[in-house]
């Protein structure tokens, strides 16, 4: 589905600039972070998944629950931060069974082809007992793009092609860390709306962002100037607030998963209950 050369020119192209467009990442990785103060235990060998590993490692390292910590990226940035880098494709992950505590991914998984596969790898590599903490782009994210894309495509040039990727849906996640072995697996939804000037202001920033459209059906030429212009109006037109910005929706997926082990909560065997069902649903 996804082009990966693509995606590693996009992040290439958005290396030097980032900081001006950093803005979203660097408010998911507080909120993730913060989700690292809800667990009271100590994980002593973390790893990160994130292209912008600085943003990911300044939010986390100042917890002291956290030992030893080791970044994965495509392409690692090599700036000064106290961890172990090491250059992966996130699909394939070359680490050790049982060799980790912690996996974290911060919009690192968004553009997987085979995300049950790095599920699977993840659950490997983790202790009995680790986790899986990771945020990554739902399936609304950019709906309104998305929405004003087919339109004016529709209406310019009859035929539409792919604009924003099919990002996982809230259910799918669930039964994708399940099926691949994960207990006790936890998803919630966070909404941020960022408001624009106009569709290019936003397009900007996701160029920006590195988050480019990688998908292998895309179109590969330019997009025509009166379908640009036409999108940006049905944009203003469907999208716009009182004080006539345009806004953009990032449906953000919190998940955590834990791998199997003796001392998590267990459900209880089938026709072990003490009370029928239709007793606690009718009150008697």
């Amino acid at each position: 589905m996804f082009d990966n050369n693509a995606l590693n020119l996009h992040r290439q192209r958005a290396t030097e600039n980032y900081g001006s467009h950093s803005f979203l990442m660097q408010e998911i990785a507080k909120r993730l972070s913060q989700r690292i103060d809800d667990i009271s235990r100590k994980f002593p060998k973390t790893l990160c998944f994130c292209w912008q590993e600085e943003i990911l490692y300044k939010a986390i390292n100042s917890h002291s629950s956290l030992g030893k910590i080791f970044s994965c990226s495509r392409s690692p940035t090599l700036k000064k931060i106290n961890a172990v880098q090491f250059a992966a494709d996130t699909e394939l992950v070359p680490l050790a069974p049982h060799s980790i505590d912690l996996a974290i991914s911060l919009l690192g998984w968004h553009w997987i082809n085979d995300l049950p596969g790095t599920f699977s790898q993840i659950r490997s590599a983790l202790n009995p007992d680790g986790l899986l903490l990771g945020a990554m782009l739902g399936g609304e994210t950019l709906r309104e793009l998305k929405s004003v894309f087919v339109e004016a495509e529709t209406e310019m040039e009859a035929g539409i092609s792919p604009r924003v990727s099919s990002f996982v849906d809230v259910e799918t996640l669930g039964s994708l860390l399940q099926r691949a072995g994960f207990a006790l697996p936890v998803v919630d939804v966070d909404t941020i709306t960022v408001t624009y000037t106009d569709m290019f202001k936003l397009m900007l920033d996701i160029r920006g962002m590195g988050e480019g459209n990688c998908m292998n059906e895309r179109r590969k030429s330019f997009t025509r100037r009166t379908t640009l212009f036409r999108a940006n109006e049905l944009y203003r037109k469907y999208f716009s607030s009182d004080s006539e910005r345009i806004y953009a929706t990032f449906q953000i997926l919190y998940f955590t998963a834990w791998t199997p082990h003796r001392s998590q909560p267990q459900p209880s065997r089938p026709g072990t209950g003490r009370y029928p069902l239709e007793k606690a649903l009718t009150g008697e």
